[in-house]
């Protein structure tokens, strides 16, 4: 069983250290409440970001460092989409160094990825890096698909074709604009550059079409878009390396050293004498090594003389009460310690603490005659104990609707991890404190003729219910039900509507009325599964950014509860009660979210339609 547990606890923590998110987990509001865009392979964004200069000339070789420490895991080190981490997710990174994908994208779209991230497509945002650093790494990205051979070609035919108007360096001449300035470019992609150079702009930028072949104005685009980079400061005279220092590669030689203090995170806690830390380190998704020594008095633990292997990580990990802790994840540095502390909680069997943030139901309709739903719980632990279950017991039950049949699991089986009850059934995993710290995917059918009422009742607090159904499915309704309007989940259309807030023990209400979708309209079972999977593998990177990641997600997580009740307000009274007044309101406080910044100008106007549509339908009930 600690094998089984320490297998899981690895390759949860390296998912999420596939993009080294230490300091970048970022909550995915997007892909939670089930409104992922679709993936193109140049990344651009749906959301505004400020293009602040930067500091000064973006520099790909600083960049360089941190696409390899940050990026190359997924996208691999050529920016070719093939990194170690890139087969364990659910969507292909993008190929990055890729002429077709490079030559389509502008500095800005990429700028934007970086800073805001790309949940939909498992990419974090990078806030940990400074406006200057976002910039150097996107002027990395660009260099990957142009040769130097391109870069020298295309320098070559800017000095015999360019240079009259825009200068020996680009900065121009006149009324010239500079070429080198920073933001310039920004919004331009190469295909843009490449439109440009061919047709001309204007009458004061000639057409060189007739002029250049295509692979010559391809070269021209690479060279013009490396003209607001900074160059690299000429290379000192190089010194000789004291032998006792240097390795074969000729670079200083150092052993590592994992330094931390183990926290007991409950109210009374104490650290037990004598604990057992072990040192796991992982090359790709291989443990390489493991180590184990015990804490000091004061909850202090240190593994010195490691390897400084480029691109091992590093995660500490302890049993302690039944219950494996795990830390955040490192890597050496040379000239100091990489600092992982670990907390540790007392155990509770009281699961009063839990509560579920989202519960996900997709509505799917495989056969005729059957319903299945599907459902998705991102369960969180509000107090300071761990909930484990007493031998032979669950830690927490789930009640189903009366008649639920074919009940599956995306993990296990009923008999394992899952127990039956007379209800539904129960749940034997321990659940740590933290926000989204249990992922839950499950599934079962029910009858189904053109009409259900779907009661199920609710044995925890639910802040939040998403409802989807496939576009021409039923309609949905019931009491705070509201149809927030079409979304695209990896390709299907569903009609998405939202419920809640629920206290534990109401019942869980809502009434479909409808045909099912026509068959060649319809998703499949294995379609659902697909989108359910990828949001299970989401609910994964919460669960561990919860169990190992404690100290940047926890904070992370509160800020993600923020903005769901943020969202859930902007909404307005609308949710609970129909009457004019609350209508106008929710539409009055949606225009004041939308004005601040705090709603997508697309999520903006289908939630005010769908409220305008309800007044409509509200004071056309009053005149009859």
């Amino acid at each position: 069983m600690m094998n089984r547990r320490l297998l899981l606890f690895a390759l949860t923590a390296l998912l999420i250290a596939g993009c080294n998110l230490t300091g970048d987990v970022t909550p995915p509001p997007a892909l939670a409440t089930s409104q992922a865009s679709p993936h193109q392979e140049s990344l651009p964004t749906a959301t505004p970001v400020d293009l602040s200069p930067p500091d000064g000339a973006p520099y790909p070789q600083a960049g360089a460092a941190i696409y390899t420490e940050k990026c190359a895991a997924c996208h691999g080190p050529a920016g070719m989409g093939d990194g170690p981490q890139a087969a364990s997710l659910p969507a292909a990174p993008a190929a990055l160094g890729a002429p077709e994908t490079a030559r389509q994208a502008s500095p800005a779209a990429w700028y934007a990825v970086v800073t805001e991230g790309r949940m939909d497509h498992f990419m974090p945002g990078f806030a940990s890096l400074s406006e200057q650093e976002r910039w150097d790494v996107v002027a990395y990205a660009l260099s990957l698909s142009s040769t130097s051979q391109a870069l020298q070609e295309g320098k070559a035919l800017f000095q015999q074709s360019c240079v009259e108007c825009h200068g020996p360096d680009g900065k121009g001449r006149g009324e010239v604009a500079d070429m080198t300035s920073p933001l310039l470019l920004a919004e331009d992609s190469g295909a843009d550059l490449f439109t440009t150079i061919s047709r001309g702009r204007g009458e004061t930028m000639p057409a060189f079409a007739d002029q250049l072949s295509e692979d010559e104005r391809w070269s021209l685009v690479s060279y013009v878009r490396s003209l607001p980079f900074a160059r690299p400061a000429p290379e000192p005279e190089a010194t000789a390396v004291p032998e006792a220092t240097a390795t074969p590669g000729g670079e200083e030689a150092f052993e590592g050293t994992v330094v931390g203090q183990v926290i007991n995170g409950s109210e009374g806690g104490e650290i037990p004498e004598g604990l057992e830390i072990t040192l796991h380190g992982f090359d790709a998704q291989q443990q390489v090594l493991q180590e184990s020594t015990t804490v000091g008095k004061d909850g202090t633990f240190r593994f010195e003389g490691l390897d400084p292997v480029p691109g091992r990580l590093f995660v500490v990990s302890a049993e302690y009460g039944g219950v494996l802790y795990g830390s955040e994840v490192g890597h050496l540095m040379q000239g100091e310690p990489v600092e992982l502390p670990l907390t540790i909680y007392e155990n509770t069997t009281d699961a009063s603490e839990l509560r579920v943030e989202r519960l996900h139901l997709l509505f799917d309709f495989p056969a005729e005659g059957v319903m299945q739903v599907i459902e998705l719980w991102l369960i969180s632990n509000t107090g300071d104990r761990t909930i484990t279950a007493a031998e032979g017991e669950t830690t927490y039950e789930v009640s189903l609707p009366e008649g639920a049949a074919n009940l599956r699991f995306e993990d296990d089986v009923l008999g394992g991890r899952y127990r039956e009850t007379e209800n539904g059934f129960a749940d034997t995993v321990p659940v740590r404190p933290g926000s989204n710290v249990v992922q839950l995917v499950f599934s079962f059918e029910l009858p189904y003729e053109k009409r259900l009422d779907f009661e199920q009742p609710l044995n925890y607090p639910v802040d939040s219910v998403v409802i989807l159904v496939p576009e021409g499915g039923p309609q949905v309704s019931g009491e705070g039900v509201q149809d927030l309007g079409l979304r695209e989940i990896t390709g299907t259309n569903v009609q998405n509507y939202s419920a809640g807030p629920y206290e534990a023990g109401e019942v869980l209400k809502v009434s479909l009325r409808g045909r099912p979708p026509k068959a060649e309209g319809a998703s499949t079972p294995m379609t659902w599964q697909n989108v359910v999977i990828g949001l299970g593998a989401l609910g994964l990177a919460l669960v561990a950014v919860g169990l190992w990641w404690r100290s940047a997600a926890l904070k992370r997580s509160e800020d993600f509860e923020e903005e769901a009740l943020e969202d859930e307000e902007a909404a307005g009274p609308a949710a609970e009660s129909e009457d004019r007044e609350s209508l106008l309101r929710a539409i009055a406080e949606l225009d004041d979210a939308f004005e601040a910044g705090e709603l997508e100008e697309q999520e903006y106007h289908q939630r005010r339609q769908a409220i305008k549509e309800r007044l409509v339908a509200l004071m056309r009930g009053e005149d009859d």
